[in-house]
């Protein structure tokens, strides 16, 4: 089986399951040939690490709403952990029993993430704005999660140096 090479930094990383997680992740970014399917496994084998430190908390792939400014949304997220969405609020439904939300309030959420496999521009993907209708929203997305959701971009590979990630 063909592999690209590619070198692992550990810094010092010494957790098992991170470890693991780095191991895999090279193990698969080596072998394919395209990337597309890279952040699509990346983001199922967080869900499962998360699922198993916080089992109470739910997971969608979703936008995020606040009340306080009902003409924006968040764009989407790889991951939102939020809490169970009571029925009252008529949310669209989700993909799955509880999970699997499109759209979720920013009360009930705690974590935005968005996986990449290799990215080498956070500071851009920070500046994005919200959505409205038109699409003209001028609104920062992360203003829409700010104070309570805390937005994590989880990069795995980059091809700059870690301090200008």
């Amino acid at each position: 089986l063909f592999q690209h090479r590619y070198d692992i930094g550990y810094d010092g990383v010494t957790d098992l399951e991170t470890l693991m997680l780095v191991d895999d992740f090279a193990a698969v970014y080596r072998s394919v040939f395209q990337g597309v399917m890279i952040g699509d496994w990346l983001e199922a084998r967080v869900m499962r690490l998360i699922k198993k430190w916080l089992p109470d908390w739910r997971l969608s792939h979703a936008q995020i709403i606040d009340p306080t400014m009902p003409d924006l949304q968040s764009r989407s997220w790889d991951i939102v952990v939020h809490r169970p969405v009571p029925s009252e609020l008529h949310l669209p439904p989700p993909a799955y029993e509880d999970e699997g939300y499109p759209l979720l309030p920013k009360a009930l959420c705690c974590a935005a993430i968005d996986c990449k496999g290799r990215y080498d521009t956070p500071q851009t993907y920070a500046r994005k704005t919200a959505f409205n209708v038109t699409n003209t929203a001028i609104t920062p997305q992360l203003e829409i999660l700010s104070p309570t959701v805390t937005p994590i971009l989880f990069i795995m590979a980059s091809t700059l140096p870690e301090q200008t990630v």
